[in-house]
């Protein structure tokens, strides 16, 4: 019996529906499908609605850095939020071009299709990868500017382009 006052909530799901953990191989498909040319664990967290609980942290970092790894784009710590910030971790991922023929590898088949990631990929930025990140990462040339679509809640085009 759970307590509906403060500090005691139901659990995520509701009381009968049982908690998935997400592997490693689901948070980097999450990452891989993530909108936009960038991925950080908000942007993870929010596309793994189906794991019923928030990526953490070292699980975001584990997945990335595989990727990283095997080629499929770049991890980086940038600092783009202030001045006394923390690092954020970024995962840049590979223009779809560059991963036509790495996602139809075997290895990565499970992953996602070439079209899923094109089309993820060209999707809107969302709104937790803000203004000064996009700008920092196009400075260092990262990304190219023309890869980022931010929009606001009413969809008008918010990016540097």
């Amino acid at each position: 019996m759970y307590f509906q006052g403060k500090g005691w909530t139901r659990p995520r799901g509701g009381y009968d529906k049982q908690l998935v953990m997400p592997t490693t191989r689901n948070v980097m498909k999450a990452v891989l499908l993530a909108p936009g040319p960038v991925s950080t664990r908000q942007t993870t967290r929010n596309m793994s609605s189906s794991f019923k609980v928030a990526v953490t942290k070292p699980k975001f970092l584990a997945a990335a850095s595989q990727l990283h790894k095997c080629n499929l784009g770049q991890l980086i710590e940038t600092f783009g939020y202030g001045s006394g910030s923390r690092p954020l971790p970024v995962f840049i991922k590979k223009p779809p071009v560059e991963m036509v023929a790495m996602l139809k590898m075997k290895e990565f088949s499970d992953l996602c299709t070439s079209d899923e990631y094109e089309h993820r990929f060209k999707l809107p930025t969302p709104a937790s990868i803000k203004l000064t990140l996009q700008a920092e990462l196009i400075s260092k040339g990262l990304v190219l500017p023309q890869d980022f679509q931010l929009t606001d809640s009413k969809g008008v085009n918010m990016s540097l382009v």
